[in-house]
């Protein structure tokens, strides 16, 4: 199969290609450096398209030449602004590379990253049968393109997997997200300052989230939208006593945390059904907290 990913040398991108590595398949990816190609193994079946989605009028010769089979579009630009401008100029630009995909009349399949924001619900267990309500623009621009894709799929008879991740981490996130913070904070001796340490989220390692992805390239599977989590709800405080044990060898500044954190506010407490996405891919996350966030603070040494 002809595969063509967007977004490839982001924090999701990179360890789906590596899951790519080990088979036949041509992948073209599509990303706006190529930097991280030289920490790739030699593949002969793996070439990069520099550029990206703003940027169709100059590469879109390239796609059409490669008549990709199977697109996995990950690419969605300047994570975390989700301000109304560069979500509807995400949007934008995702509506007019998939035409672009119309064109090449050779898709048959499409797997896209959705997210847990778009369920809007922040108590309780998410399903996907479960309403939305996009009470942002990101929420907003990213059901809007999944809206979008189900009408021309479901007219051109292409197979749509909408993957809604929920909270990703691991090696190579940006150090700003939580558990990066956590871990370098205490790398330093210390917690960093913790607005809502109550709050309850379901975090999925990044390689488990590889490893659905390259389920779905090659496994038939009805169109839909599919959770990928861990199917259970971590405090901020539980992350923090993970970390602190990894790093510190105790739980000290956690246990204090927690302490002071006894009437915090808590407004964020959900997870994800995952029985859907099991059942259909026979996927299971194989990475435990612990592991990933020994996996994540090791990195962080490393790229040092």
């Amino acid at each position: 199969m002809r595969i063509l990913i967007t977004g490839g040398s982001g924090f999701i991108g990179k360890p789906i290609i590596e899951k790519l590595l080990s088979s036949d398949q041509e992948v073209r990816i599509l990303a706006i450096t190529r930097k991280y190609n030289k920490k790739l193994p030699k593949n002969d079946y793996i070439q990069w398209i520099e550029g990206d989605l703003s940027q169709l009028s100059e590469i879109s010769c390239q796609i059409k030449k490669f008549q990709p089979e199977i697109v996995i579009h990950l690419a969605w630009n300047d994570i975390p602004n989700f301000s109304q401008i560069r979500c509807i100029e995400n949007l934008n630009q995702s509506i007019d590379f998939f035409e672009l995909i119309w064109n090449a009349q050779s898709c048959k399949k499409i797997i896209v990253a959705g997210s847990c924001l778009e369920y809007g619900s922040k108590f309780g267990i998410c399903r996907e049968s479960d309403k939305t309500n996009s009470n942002d623009f990101f929420s907003w621009s990213k059901l809007s393109l999944l809206d979008y894709l189900q009408k021309k799929t479901d007219h051109k008879n292409i197979c749509l997997g909408w993957l809604r991740i929920f909270y990703a981490y691991g090696p190579g996130q940006r150090k700003g997200s939580l558990i990066p913070f956590i871990i370098e904070n205490l790398k330093n001796g210390k917690l960093p300052p913790l607005k809502t340490p109550n709050n309850y989220n379901d975090y999925i390692h990044i390689n488990d989230i590889a490893d659905l992805f390259s389920l779905s390239v090659n496994k038939e599977f009805p169109s839909g939208i599919y959770n990928v989590g861990s199917g259970k709800k971590t405090s901020v405080i539980e992350i923090c006593k993970i970390a602190e044990s990894v790093i510190l060898n105790q739980e000290t500044l956690s246990t204090a945390l927690e302490e002071q954190s006894i009437d915090s506010i808590s407004d964020v407490s959900f997870y994800s059904s995952i029985e859907s996405t099991k059942s259909v891919f026979d996927w299971v996350p194989s990475t435990n907290l612990k592991d990933g966030i020994v996996q994540t603070y090791q990195s962080s040494i490393y790229d040092q």
